[in-house]
């Protein structure tokens, strides 16, 4: 029995000296990917590169660690569970579902790729990534919430790095987060891809959206006649103006802004102060689109010179929409601000529905930045600064309200089987009155404010 157990271990120190034989060459150098379709690169050291592979190669049981993974996916909240399925089965019997082996199963093998891909398979780790990312779209549940992708990062990151001596775990830590980051970076990239692939297919038509421009344009002129209503009553009277700070809470997303009455005052005072609104409109749309060229083409300009977008209709329709929307939440927060939650979830509900549009965050934090930076221009220079932080958080609420609302819509649509009877033009009028029966429901409240 004791020689057996000798041949064993003699066998298993070969084993480790041919693998080291066989890595020797590529262990002192660093390794670059570079993903052709997103533009991003990862860049790592041989240090890095080791930690990785020898935190993986020497994890005993890797299906138990993938499994530990998995299970504290699960717990950390409902949502997550629904989307893998498992919402009916009890924690005491995860280990026992097929369903929960599977999955397992299905992380060990990608995890387990993308470390093999380090020893000279780069272009292995981004094709991998992007299948995957390609795959899960057409997953039932499956929507990229970047929450639940960080936390499955996260989670990989701490259950490798427990498995490690003290002294290196810190290292470990960040070479995994190094690594997933890039590789989620790509999953998220290509899902948006083939969302945006699956969108654009049906409706490309441009003299449909020709006519679109043209429905929106007569809408858009009814909501600025509505608007003029906000110029002329909120500089009398309004629910900040006496005192009162601001509560608004969102049942569907459970998230909750609160702004003070200073911050509700500069948000009011400094929309009033933008003598020509329809050209700060101009300008936020102006500078979001010379950012980059994808910008452009979801606004459908990228054929339009920069120095003709003022002379484009579509250019200024969009304008006008942008104007519109900061309307919209500088007077909902006077008037009756748990109205704004739902006019900012239909317009995430809406945008499912354009096409070429996907909710990628930097896209949308970008904007946000860009309003921000208009509005807080054309204000003294001494309260510049607090004007930008009232917005800021005024419109990191509401486009989280978008993002969430988008997310749902999409996740309802591609788990819904498919309506046949649906219609866009159906669904963009309906918007449209809704929107119009806010504008009247604010033009009545503010009336009443003013008499008050």
């Amino acid at each position: 029995m004791n020689e057996k157990k000798l041949s064993v271990n003699l066998i298993a120190r070969q084993l480790q000296r041919l693998t080291r034989c066989m890595n020797w060459s590529t262990e002192d150098r660093s390794v670059h990917i570079h993903s052709d379709e997103s533009g991003r690169s990862l860049t790592l050291t041989p240090a890095e590169k080791k930690l990785i592979e020898q935190s993986w190669l020497h994890a005993e049981n890797k299906e138990e660690l993938v499994g530990e993974v998995l299970k504290r996916l699960l717990m950390s909240n409902e949502a997550i569970r629904k989307i893998f399925n498992l919402h009916e089965c009890p924690d005491d019997q995860l280990c026992e579902n097929e369903a929960f082996k599977r999955h397992v199963k299905g992380i060990e093998l990608f995890l387990g790729i993308c470390v093999d891909s380090l020893r000279g398979h780069s272009n292995r780790l981004v094709n991998t990534a992007r299948t995957i990312g390609k795959r899960h779209f057409y997953f039932a549940r499956v929507v990229f919430d970047a929450e639940y992708w960080l936390l499955i990062r996260e989670i990989i990151v701490d259950v490798v790095t427990s498995k490690q001596r003290p002294k290196k775990a810190p290292q470990v830590r960040n070479a995994w987060t190094k690594f997933l980051s890039f590789v989620i970076a790509e999953v998220k990239h290509a899902f948006l891809r083939e969302q945006h692939k699956k969108n654009t297919m049906p409706r490309n038509d441009r003299r449909s959206m020709r006519r679109l421009s043209q429905r929106l344009q007569s809408e858009l002129d009814f909501y600025e006649h509505r608007c003029s209503y906000l110029t002329m009553c909120c500089p009398r009277k309004s629910t900040a103006g006496k005192g009162n700070s601001v509560h608004i809470y969102s049942e569907k997303s459970e998230r909750s802004l609160d702004l003070t009455n200073t911050e509700v005052k500069l948000i009011q005072q400094s929309w009033r102060n933008i003598k020509n609104k329809g050209e700060a409109g101009k300008e936020v749309l102006r500078r979001l689109l010379l950012t980059n060229e994808a910008v452009r083409v979801i606004f459908d300009l990228h054929n339009c010179p920069p120095d003709q977008f003022d002379k484009n209709e579509v250019f200024v329709n969009h304008a006008k929409a942008l104007e519109l929307f900061l309307r919209i939440c500088a007077a909902s927060i006077t008037v009756e601000p748990e109205r704004l939650v739902s006019i900012a979830r239909r317009v995430g509900e809406r945008h499912v529905y354009f096409r070429r549009v996907t909710f990628d965050a930097a896209y949308w934090l970008r904007m946000k930045a860009v309003m921000v930076d208009v509005i807080a221009l054309k204000q003294r220079p001494k309260e510049a600064l607090h004007v930008a932080h009232a917005w800021n958080k005024l419109l990191s609420f509401v486009i989280s309200e978008i993002k969430n609302s988008f997310m749902q819509e999409l996740n309802r649509k591609n788990t819904m089987p498919q309506d046949k009877e649906f219609s866009l033009e159906d669904a963009k009028e309906k918007s449209m009155q809704q929107l119009k029966d806010d504008w009247q429901y604010l033009k009545r409240s503010i009336r009443t404010i003013s008499n008050a």
